[in-house]
């Protein structure tokens, strides 16, 4: 009609940016209130020593490439036996933080953990991302 014309390509690329833009809603819905934390207010937690429990979610390639200093690795092949070590050693007063690519996964787990009766939850919002973005400290392994 104006003399353009696009490939599927371009359809394609539209309908990931519409999904990505979509993930943080479908999100909230499936997994009720999501409290995030910042990562310059976790990263203002930690230099601190507030008492806040940091687990990191990603794979060993991931963790092992770059971390948060204090965050402990929970590897999603082995989450469900580290599971229970970490939720029993989680007293309510102290926070638990997860950590993951970007914060689906750890929106995902901390669903989990809310159904097992684990309330003080946060999610780092952006996950890793955000945090290596943000120029927060990493620790490479």
């Amino acid at each position: 009609m104006f003399g353009l014309e696009f490939g599927w390509e371009v359809g394609v690329a539209f309908l990931a940016v519409i999904v990505l833009m979509a993930l943080p809603h479908v999100s909230r819905k499936m997994h009720g209130k999501i409290d995030y934390i910042q990562t310059h207010e976790l990263s203002h937690m930690l230099k601190s020593g507030e008492s806040v429990s940091v687990f990191d979610l990603r794979s060993q390639k991931e963790f092992s490439n770059y971390h948060i200093a204090e965050a402990v690795h929970l590897p999603p092949d082995k989450l469900e036996s580290h599971l229970a070590q970490a939720t029993q050693k989680q007293t309510s007063s102290v926070p638990m933080v997860l950590v993951c690519a970007s914060d689906l996964d750890s929106t995902r787990m901390m669903s989990r953990l809310r159904k097992n009766g684990i309330a003080n939850v946060k999610v780092m919002q952006g996950g890793m991302y955000r945090w290596k973005r943000d120029s927060l400290p990493i620790k490479r392994a």
